[in-house]
């Protein structure tokens, strides 16, 4: 918060203009920028900007594509912790018989990988592939790999074998999940204009919130039924995986409804570039009431 407060530039060139050294103490309070009536009437209706989400296929598809995303990794989250407890006897097929400390070390490969990923390959990646390219070559790597965790469950007898393929999925899936949550986040961004930029992260991150509530009594459910419910694969052990990949199936499919555009971010209006060119510029001088 300090770095921010005293180092971070200002970005919005009417609040660096409105809070410039050459005001005066006896400058007026309200904004020195010159209004028309069509910028009084867009203001007046800036409190149903979230209305006219609605209305905005970019804005309702990168909404989802972050809102499906966290609901699925956070009921991944709860499912692996409480299945691999299970499974302390070979012969029932279910679980690898982790103890607290063994699930938290399969977190911590995942999070170390997650840093190195971030850093280290992600901005090659994002370069290279395109942010649409990367995250549906991430999300098909998601629905792949987490059906492949349960498979650990016939290698319990040999411990190496199961964090071998234990680290492997953990691996796979941090790079994958660290690629499609970044890129998520850089096409929320990149669907609204500038000057929406905060309403529509507000937006994507209320849908978000409103899924991540669901998922833990979500993931706890399908889980318990798939454990009891003693019918053949795939509805099994294998269901809760199943389902997660389904999910991140969904985001692949609604990445296609995203035009090349999104690449981008969007530039403002011209009446807005050409505001914020007069202010950048000079051209408005300060209205000083004497």
């Amino acid at each position: 918060m300090l770095v921010g407060f005293f180092y971070l530039p200002e970005t919005r060139v009417d609040a660096e203009y409105s809070c410039s050294p050459q005001h005066s103490e006896g400058a007026p309070l309200f904004s020195e920028k010159k209004k028309s009536v069509k910028q009084g009437l867009k203001e007046m209706n800036e409190e149903w900007v979230f209305l006219q989400f609605l209305k905005d296929r970019e804005v309702l598809v990168t909404t989802f594509l972050y809102a499906i995303l966290a609901f699925y990794t956070m009921i991944f989250d709860e499912v692996f912790a409480i299945w691999a407890t299970y499974g302390l006897d070979p012969a029932n097929g279910v679980g690898i018989g982790f103890s607290s400390y063994d699930i938290g070390t399969s977190y911590i490969i995942g999070g170390v990988t997650l840093l190195i990923s971030q850093f280290l390959i992600f901005p090659f990646a994002v370069q290279y592939f395109g942010k649409l390219r990367l995250y549906q070559g991430s999300a098909i790597l998601l629905v792949f790999v987490h059906p492949c965790l349960p498979l650990a469950s016939f290698l319990i007898d040999v411990r190496w074998k199961v964090w071998l393929s234990v680290g492997a999925v953990m691996v796979v899936r941090a790079v994958a999940s660290n690629f499609v949550f970044t890129v998520s986040m850089l096409l929320v961004n990149n669907s609204a204009e500038p000057s929406k930029l905060g309403a529509a992260n507000g937006f994507a991150q209320t849908f978000c919130s409103l899924l991540r509530s669901f998922a833990p009594s979500v993931g706890g459910s399908l889980l318990a039924w798939s454990l009891t419910n003693g019918l053949p694969f795939p509805l099994d052990q294998y269901f809760c995986y199943f389902f997660i990949s389904f999910c991140a199936l969904v985001t692949f499919g609604l990445t296609f409804l995203l035009t090349p555009s999104i690449e981008n971010r969007k530039l403002p209006p011209l009446d807005e570039q050409d505001s914020e060119d007069e202010i950048g510029m000079g051209k408005i001088e300060p209205v000083v009431m004497h």
